[in-house]
């Protein structure tokens, strides 16, 4: 049976938005550190949460790059990024 406090604590962390590294970040959006660092200089990536002189961010904002990410990619229409190679002819070797 769980306990009073355990399920406090699990009520407690499913509303927590953990704050997260820039190495933390960086692998959640499988890049390096550096390019991470890049994305968040361009504004592809939220600014940091600072905590004195930590940086954190939110794990639900680096979510939601992913999640904005992927409803980009078919913005220009679902076959846009196929378009270049379609229209060339396709050299077979050996053929």
């Amino acid at each position: 049976m769980i306990s009073p406090d355990q399920k406090t604590k699990g009520l407690i962390m499913d509303t927590i938005d953990l704050l997260l590294t820039a190495s933390e970040s960086a692998k959640l959006l499988q890049v390096s550190v550096p390019t991470f660092w890049r994305r968040v200089a361009d504004g592809t990536v939220p600014p940091a949460v600072k905590i004195g002189h930590l940086s954190r961010w939110p794990s639900s904002e680096v979510v939601e790059v992913i999640e904005t990410a992927k409803r980009q990619r078919y913005s220009t229409g679902p076959a846009q990024h196929l378009s270049n190679s379609a229209s060339e002819p396709v050299q077979l070797s050996g053929v």
